[in-house]
């Protein structure tokens, strides 16, 4: 428990000393111990310490496990070590450890983010071959890659090729309403016949890209939708439907929806409405909300810089 606290507070010199006087008075280490270690270690980005750490284990009686394995492998994608994880998976199968789906999406992400997408995709089939079955983060991972490189015809195909989940067509999506927006409303049917339910991300992806590309009313259709389907919208979905309407001069609606919000309304949307209602004329109105934030009547949300 003790390293445990400790690494959860980031003081990793205590957790060193601490390791120090255990070895010398002789006392075994569990496996644990080290993965909380190594997992702090991975959390601050210090993949030097965390590495040095599992090469000391052996001194302390504990042999590397799984968990270990895998924590070693996050602090390496996470400090950006990609050219250490090759050479760590493949002590760890020396090892005989068996990767798990942890192991699989950390190599997977490593893999994409040096934009080694073929072989990412090569490793799925690798995973299923082992009993080990691809999921959604998986799946997402590439799509989500390709998608944020433009290749969205890959991406789009890989997706209709893969089981439906709904991560993976919002992470095409999200690439798509960057170039095609009109391509990512027509998606909607396509998960809508797989048998899918469009969540909060889908619709307010897809929304705010219409509302920046002007087009408030297909926006508005697909709002609509959104709330007939049962799916509550967020406040970012809400502000782009604000700033579109703003943008189009329909401050009534606009304020319509600022009435209609559930959830408090972040920086960001204040900063939307008070921005739209100072470029539209309508001063007083704006200084009202912002005086009702200087006093703090909205759940503390406070003015900034922005603001």
């Amino acid at each position: 428990m003790i390293h445990h606290r400790l690494g959860l507070e980031s003081q990793m010199s205590s957790v060193q000393q601490l390791l120090l006087e255990m070895k010398l008075q002789g006392l075994k280490c569990s496996d644990e111990i080290f993965v909380t270690v190594i997992r702090s270690y991975s959390k601050t980005r210090c993949s030097s310490q965390a590495l040095d750490t599992f090469h000391r284990m052996l001194e302390f009686g504990c042999k590397p496990t799984f968990k270990i394995y895998n924590h070693l492998l996050d602090a390496m994608l996470r400090d950006s070590r990609f050219q250490m994880i090759a050479p760590i998976y493949r002590d760890m199968k020396r090892d005989g450890i068996d990767p798990n789906i942890y192991t699989y999406n950390i190599l997977i992400k490593a893999l994409c983010k040096i934009d080694k997408i073929d072989v990412a995709y090569k490793l799925l089939d690798e995973m299923s071959s082992k009993g080990c079955i691809p999921d959604e983060v998986s799946y997402t991972t590439i799509v989500s890659s390709l998608s944020q490189s433009g290749k969205l015809t890959e991406a789009s195909d890989l997706v209709t090729r893969l089981p439906a989940v709904i991560p993976a067509y919002n992470a095409l999506i999200n690439g798509m309403c960057s170039h095609r927006h009109k391509d990512a409303v027509s998606l909607m049917k396509e998960i809508d016949g797989r048998g899918l339910q469009p969540n909060v991300i889908t619709y307010t992806t897809i929304i705010n890209s219409l509302c920046n590309a002007g087009d408030l009313r297909l926006s508005l259709v697909l709002f609509s939708k959104m709330l007939v389907k049962g799916c509550t919208p967020n406040t970012v979905t809400l502000t782009s439907l604000i700033k579109g309407l703003f943008a189009q001069g329909k401050l009534s609606e606009a304020m319509e929806i600022w009435d209609f919000m559930v959830e408090e309304p972040s920086i960001i949307t204040y900063n939307v409405v008070i921005h739209c209602l100072c470029s539209n004329g309508c001063l007083p109105m704006a200084r009202s909300i912002f005086s009702e934030m200087e006093q703090g009547n909205n759940n503390h949300v406070l003015p900034n810089a922005g603001t």
